[in-house]
């Protein structure tokens, strides 16, 4: 049986500061940690930023989520529901993914079959 998937969703989140400064300042997050902790894991890069009063991030980079599934300001709540919904349908978490319009829609499209599969499951 082949995965689609072989990478964990994980996002990239940079210093908005730091990158204006001309400075690569950024941590590698796992995208299915609760929302409340990836939020923590955000103000604790930003805390340890170069750049004083570093206030703003940016996602610049992610894996697992297959093509154009984030986008530089994707709220970590759509990327956590995301990454879960791969996580618990590796086989065909991505192809629904490609197929669910990008915004509020995507995200309580997720949350609908996410619910349906575990009643089904």
């Amino acid at each position: 049986m082949s995965t689609l998937n072989t990478v964990e969703p994980r996002i990239y989140v940079a210093c908005l500061a730091a990158y204006n400064a001309g400075k690569l300042h950024g941590r590698w997050i796992e995208a299915t940690d609760e929302p409340e902790e990836i939020h923590a894991q955000i103000q604790a890069m930003l805390k340890d930023s170069p750049e004083r009063m570093a206030e703003e991030y940016a996602i610049h980079d992610y894996e697992g989520f297959g093509e154009g599934a984030v986008s530089e300001y994707s709220s970590v709540e759509t990327v956590h529901d995301m990454a879960v919904f791969i996580d618990e349908n590796p086989e065909l978490g991505l192809l629904l993914l490609m197929h669910i319009p990008h915004g509020s829609n995507r995200t309580a499209a997720l949350r609908s079959h996410s619910r349906r599969s575990r009643r089904l499951g």
